[in-house]
């Protein structure tokens, strides 16, 4: 496979890197895609990131499908919703805009809830409209034209009727996401005890940590940091240290997230000494899990603010 293809490298910091960047729409790092020989943008590495994946992917896009060929293909048959979704999963983290076209292409072709291949698209978008959120200018904009659109979706969906892509904790997390940054915590909490009392005793604190730390964040919007609190003393007492959790990404992500969004709480309300005893506890926590790289955030960000953890990381030395 080494002789069949040329791996390629931008540097996004250069000016001909930039130039590069702009003309191919790479917004996410890093972005795979995939050339001919002429120079036919023919595919985006939609693949699972393992050596097995990558070959997986030129495979595949070797025996036609791709995205060069999928849009050939709807050039000549351009009513074809089912070739529409394709496509779309043959795109990339950067082409968000350009998904919700076609996907708003789909649906004007048939709108019909009812329709199964309908479901595909409508649940597909509802995906896409949360990654098209913009981050800052036009937000508000984007969330109310959107938003007869998405709870038209939810409301035809949810809870029982998922099938495709908001099944599972990706789909809530979405849904949780788009409500929390339309103001609406109370969907958020809704969606949350609803969770809760469907999973009942099935509940895994490690597996469903993202959408207890998708609900703390809307808890802490309305003051309840206490709820929060209660949440990570579970997590705290359900996890032990292992190589399994350290490479779980989600835990990685999630639970230090908890600790920092109740820091900023309290520091946000001027609660310094709460907010300092939130960074202690913190730090002891990511010291017990392993969690070297963590450790090594939580000083950078916090040590030059709060003196009693860098008393702390002084003294842990002088035992060493």
């Amino acid at each position: 496979m080494a002789r069949q293809v040329v791996l390629f490298y931008i540097e996004q910091a250069s000016v001909a890197g930039n130039e590069y960047c702009k003309k191919f729409n790479v917004k996410v790092y890093p972005t795979f895609k995939l050339f001919s020989k002429e120079g036919v943008m023919l595919d985006n590495g939609t693949f699972k990131r393992t050596v097995e994946g990558f070959l997986g992917w030129l495979k595949e896009v070797k025996s036609g499908n791709n995205f060069y060929e999928l849009s050939n293909q709807l050039e000549k048959n351009p009513t074809d919703r089912a070739l529409i979704l394709k496509i779309v999963g043959r795109m990339g983290m950067s082409d968000k805009k350009e998904k919700l076209e076609y996907l708003k292409r789909a649906v004007r072709l048939k709108p019909d809830f009812k329709d199964a291949l309908a479901q595909k698209v409508y649940e597909k978008m509802a995906v896409v409209l949360v990654e098209n959120i913009p981050r800052m200018r036009g937000r508000e904009n984007f969330l109310t034209i959107h938003q007869r659109l998405f709870q038209a979706i939810i409301n035809a969906y949810y809870p029982d009727k998922f099938k495709y892509d908001l099944k599972g904790n990706d789909g809530l997390v979405a849904i949780m996401n788009w409500y929390l940054q339309s103001g609406n915590r109370e969907k958020v909490l809704g969606i949350f005890n609803d969770f809760i009392k469907r999973k009942g005793s099935t509940l895994d604190l490690v597996k469903d940590l993202d959408i207890i730390s998708w609900a703390s964040f809307a808890y802490l919007d309305s003051g309840n940091i206490r709820e929060v609190e209660k949440w990570a003393a579970k997590v705290k007492n359900a996890v032990k240290p292992s190589k399994d959790l350290k490479d779980d990404i989600r835990f990685v992500f999630y639970y230090p997230r908890m600790y920092h969004n109740m820091i900023n709480f309290m520091a946000n309300a001027g609660k310094a000494k709460e907010a300092e005893s939130y960074v202690l506890i913190f730090y002891d926590e990511m010291n017990r899990l392993g969690f070297e790289k963590e450790k090594k955030e939580i000083v950078l960000q916090y040590a030059s603010k709060y003196k009693s953890l860098e008393n702390k990381i002084r003294g842990s030395n002088k035992k060493k």
